[in-house]
């Protein structure tokens, strides 16, 4: 019995170091972010360094925002006033208050972003359409994107996701960026994937802001945070699936 509990603690305390670790030299991988027809998402974008933003397999055709909220770059510079098949537009924002700004596909694709603007290094936002299920999310061959969102989106009910189990935990708390206290709360064991949930606390008196690029890891095939700016002793939540390859 004390044997299985070890091996347990190994096992989480070895999670915890690959999360830690990969938090200290993360590559600043795109968020991605899979929408349905029309969907709104609150985020928190840099208004002292461009952010790129991009439909996956579609071009941004045109944009809806109050003029002079932002600052927008659209595709080719040959070609200011026009976006460009390049498809990517880059943005700051200007205003310190939340504004929202609006887009349109090639494929008549639609979504908004309200923006909160911080003083954080620029994002690159990466939307993917739901119904393309032949998406992967990274680089890796997982199951297709409708899977995963299956499995992400039971984590966030607090249910067991489907053909997955729950696991006993031993929780050992590590630190990102000083202030960022991570415990390990919910594991789920499936076949060929794991997911886990972490409480993700702010012990500083201060406003932080979270990216789940702090958490990448070669092995992530879906990371979501419930909140991305975390106010001083405030509870975010973090939910993780995992490769169980080897």
């Amino acid at each position: 019995m004390q044997n299985t509990i070890n091996r347990k603690g190994r096992v989480v305390g070895t999670l915890a170091s690959l999360l830690f670790s990969s938090a200290i030299f993360a590559s600043q991988a795109p968020i991605a972010i899979a929408f349905e027809e029309g969907e709104h998402f609150n985020l928190s974008l840099s208004s002292i360094n461009y952010n790129r933003v991009f439909v996956e397999g579609e071009t941004i055709t045109a944009l809806r925002y109050v003029e002079g909220t932002f600052v927008v770059e659209k595709g080719n510079s040959e070609k200011p006033d026009s976006l460009s098949l390049e498809d990517s537009v880059y943005l700051k924002p200007v205003f310190e208050t939340p504004l929202t700004i609006f887009f349109t596909t090639d494929k008549k694709h639609h979504f908004s972003l309200t923006v909160k603007p911080d003083e954080s290094a620029g994002k690159t936002l990466r939307l993917l359409v739901k119904n393309q299920t032949a998406l992967k999310y990274v680089k890796r061959d997982t199951a297709n994107i409708s899977d995963v969102d299956a499995v992400m989106a039971a984590m966030k009910s607090g249910a067991t996701p489907k053909d997955f189990s729950i696991k006993h935990v031993v929780s050992r708390p590590f630190y990102v960026k000083k202030d960022i206290k991570v415990s390990l709360e919910k594991h789920y064991q499936g076949a060929s994937s794991s997911g886990y949930v972490y409480r993700i606390e702010n012990k500083s008196n201060h406003e932080v802001a979270l990216s789940t690029s702090l958490f990448s890891h070669k092995k992530a095939e879906s990371l979501s945070l419930s909140d991305d700016i975390l106010a001083p002793k405030k509870v975010a939540y973090l939910y993780g699936l995992y490769s169980n390859d080897a």
